[in-house]
């Protein structure tokens, strides 16, 4: 009898110890997030994508339990820092705020570290901001129909700068010049500053910049905006219409920003990281500050910004092939 009872109890041991080990992983998978959150932005402090991952820190922080940090990883055309992700451990934990650049046009322009269609988990979208077409007041064009009409009787004298090869600022102007035909000179700068200062100057005749950077200078009426790129009118510009509805139907460039972590990452992590960024994106304050910058929010799910990347990543290699695009 006591050996039984002794048997017994040894089997009941063996039988819990069992069902421990199968309820472990539901446990570990519920302690997410267990650690600070790191969002690496491949960019230098102080522009709008790092404004973008600032603005949203806070929030999630407070939703996650755990400190969001931004930590800024510029480098290799915005591909360092998002090799620095793709070769993170995949414990959520470690997320990029990607943008056109790091997962559209990256890999098309040069040899890079990382593939972003498969060494990255999509966790959401954040946001966008459009560019706008600005021309030097001393042109006579006010509309972008005279725009068009202008380059057309001026084949290759319209010279436009560009904070970088392979910007949406290049990509805007180089889609326009395929889709219509015309002949633009291109005059790429290390960054956005020197070309506006070189557009308010008249040594580029226009250019496609972020709405947010350079609406103070339209305001003060240094440069004149005509156009925008994005596929309706921008909130934070009403009065200027779009390329799409002054004659080139389905025209759109966005610069957008993204969440995505290593490939990998298990689905608790990305479901939860996705609730926290669209709790943050529908923040009241958080819209504001955003909106103030020229940026719009589009919450959505992994699978949305799965399929969105795929289709930037493809429409921009055809573009970057087409005009032979390498970067410098």
């Amino acid at each position: 009898m006591t050996a039984f009872r002794t048997t017994r109890r040894g089997f009941q041991s063996a039988a819990l110890a069992g069902l421990a080990g199968l309820a472990a992983p539901r446990v570990l998978a519920q302690a997410f997030p267990s650690k600070p959150i790191r969002i690496v932005v491949p960019f230098a402090a102080g522009g709008v994508v790092d404004l973008m991952g600032r603005v949203i820190a806070p929030k999630m922080s407070a939703d996650l339990g755990q400190p969001v940090v931004v930590e800024n990883r510029p480098g290799a055309g915005a591909t360092l820092g998002a090799d620095v992700v793709a070769k993170s451990p995949a414990d959520g934990h470690t997320v990029l705020l990607g943008t056109i650049v790091t997962h559209a046009t990256a890999q098309h322009l040069s040899k890079i570290g990382y593939d972003p269609l498969k060494d990255f988990v999509p966790i959401g979208f954040h946001g966008f901001n459009a560019n706008w077409l600005l021309v030097t007041p001393n042109l006579p064009i006010r509309t972008f129909q005279e725009f068009v009409a202008y380059a057309r009787q001026n084949p290759g004298k319209l010279n436009y700068g560009t904070p970088s090869v392979g910007s949406s600022s290049h990509l805007s102007a180089e889609l326009l010049q395929q889709t219509l035909g015309l002949q633009f000179q291109h005059v790429p700068y290390k960054g956005s500053t020197p070309a506006l200062q070189d557009l308010i100057g008249g040594q580029v005749q226009f250019m496609f910049d972020n709405i947010g950077s350079s609406t103070p200078l339209v305001k003060a009426g240094r440069l004149r905006a005509i156009a925008t790129t994005a596929g309706t009118r921008v909130k934070s510009a009403p009065d200027v219409p779009t390329i799409a509805e002054s004659g080139v139907p389905g025209f759109e460039v966005i610069g957008w920003a993204a969440v995505y972590a290593p490939a990998g990452t298990p689905e608790d992590a990305v479901g939860r990281l996705n609730r926290a960024l669209n709790a943050a994106l529908t923040t009241p304050d958080i819209l504001a500050k955003l909106n103030e910058a020229g940026i719009e929010t589009r919450p959505g799910s992994p699978a949305d910004l799965a399929a969105f990347t795929r289709a930037e990543h493809e429409k921009w290699g055809k573009v970057i092939r087409a005009g032979g695009i390498k970067a410098e």
